[in-house]
């Protein structure tokens, strides 16, 4: 069980916690300094009232942790069964609680006077829950929410990111990902390799950098890039042949597709731009097309063993 254990309230709403007379049971409610009795009682049942009517789960305790109030929502979010009475020992209520990130936390607001807050799995309720313990003189206040459903999201959330990552950095083909203003942000291993750039590079250059040498099947230079017309088009690139030179000289051939990712707004925010090394698979097609030629050659002149022989020989 993993816990994240913070001092202080979790919010702004700092509460004070119970008074002798914010109890369910009607017990050692004061006079209120001079007032009736029917003054002391309308005002703790306005408190009662206050507290049922919130949407955290409340318990308050005295100092020797016997439950003194049990609000509505705690009910709720605690089912019947497991929702402990006024007078009951709030540690033999719930099994294991006082091992737990929780029972640690509720000691320590008392032996501190100062609040704790934590958020833990439980495991006799099989959930997640945060909670926050205000120390008073009269024992603690406990507000609590089921963060279950909230940790569940979060959870599947980072295993979506995880994936991507793992499929981002494991991929065979190269990946960028370019910004609206052209900027490279991203890349993988595989697109770091293939550019022959290094990562401290992204950032600082663009996806048409003027020192990357591109061209086209004719060996002119490049006018427009893939990301070009996904800038202009919003629709993507599928199969864009180029050739391009690293750096060091080497001139590759890549296919490459590339695809928008829309803000909110529906206007483009990044673009993916997905890429592969085409050199080995073009010099193959070419050798078969030179190949194809000089048979095509062979064919013409087969009429003349001579001529056919000095053709081979060419």
């Amino acid at each position: 069980m993993s816990d994240d254990t913070r001092d202080g309230p979790a919010s702004d709403d700092t509460r004070d916690g119970p008074r002798s007379d914010d109890r369910r049971d009607g017990s050692a409610r004061g006079d209120g300094g001079g007032r009736s009795e029917t003054e002391s009682y309308d005002t703790a049942a306005a408190a009662e009232s206050a507290l049922d009517r919130m949407t955290d789960g409340f318990i308050a305790v005295d100092t020797e942790w016997r439950v003194t109030f049990v609000n509505e929502r705690a009910d709720e979010l605690l089912g019947a069964a497991n929702t402990p009475e006024p007078g009951e020992d709030f540690w033999g209520a719930y099994p294991g609680l006082r091992e737990s990130a929780f029972g640690e936390a509720y000691r320590r607001a008392i032996e501190t006077r100062e609040p704790q807050t934590v958020e833990a799995y439980y495991d006799h309720l099989d959930g997640w829950f945060e909670a926050t313990a205000y120390p008073s003189e009269d024992g603690l206040s406990i507000y609590f929410q089921d963060v279950t459903e909230r940790r569940e999201l979060e959870e599947s959330l980072r295993l979506e990111n995880e994936l991507r990552r793992q499929v981002f950095e494991t991929a065979p083909t190269g990946i960028v990902v370019v910004d609206a203003d052209g900027v490279v942000r991203q890349a993988n291993d595989r697109a770091l390799q293939l550019l022959g750039i290094e990562e401290s590079q992204l950032g600082t250059i663009t996806y048409d950098d003027p020192e990357w040498e591109t061209f086209d099947e004719s060996g002119d230079p490049l006018d427009t890039y893939p990301v070009d017309e996904v800038l202009a088009t919003d629709e993507p690139v599928r199969h864009y042949e180029h050739g391009f030179e690293r750096e060091d000289g080497t001139q590759l051939w890549l296919s490459v597709s590339a695809a928008p990712l829309h803000d909110a707004d529906g206007s483009v925010q990044r673009i993916v731009v997905v890429f592969d090394d085409h050199t080995e698979q073009r010099t193959l097609e070419t050798r078969l097309r030179e190949s194809e030629a000089s048979l095509r050659r062979l064919y013409e002149v087969a009429g003349d063993p001579e001529t056919a022989f000095e053709a081979k020989l060419r």
